[in-house]
């Protein structure tokens, strides 16, 4: 139990590890119009769940977050092979999952405090600079 959540432990042979930007500074508001502060990310309760797409089931944690210049830098592994093809090749994008309160500024709403509850591989992150930066080659994979 994490924060009131239920948080996965995976366990697979393999590693698959990975890391990125779940949450980017430098694209912001993203198409939602969303404002994530830093502040608001400078504590980040890990592990956390990985997911595809949002669907609510783990593929995968994240084992260590922190706040950048950049945004939020997340390293974590995927143990589930079909997870791994949709990162290699569609899922380059990261999003997060999260709860919190927002202030709304015309169109943009800007959040000074937040929970992370998941990261998801997705095919269209809303925030669109935030993308998987280092994923282990298939031949590394397959081989582990």
């Amino acid at each position: 139990m994490h924060n009131g959540h239920v948080v996965p432990i995976l366990k697979a042979a393999s590693t698959g590890e990975f890391s990125g930007i779940a949450w980017s500074f430098q694209t912001v508001p993203d198409a939602a119009g969303d404002v994530i502060l830093p502040l608001a990310l400078s504590t980040v309760n890990v592990p956390l769940p990985v997911y595809t797409e949002h669907d609510g089931v783990a593929v995968g944690e994240i084992r260590k977050a922190e706040c950048t210049e950049e945004g939020l830098h997340v390293e974590g592994r995927i143990v589930d092979l079909a997870a791994r093809q949709f990162a290699a090749a569609d899922g380059q994008g990261l999003s997060i999952g999260f709860i919190g309160s927002a202030q709304k500024s015309g169109p943009v709403r800007i959040f000074t405090d937040v929970e992370i509850v998941e990261v998801s591989l997705c095919r269209q992150p809303v925030n669109s600079g935030s993308r998987v930066t280092t994923l282990k080659s298939w031949r590394t994979l397959e081989n582990e």
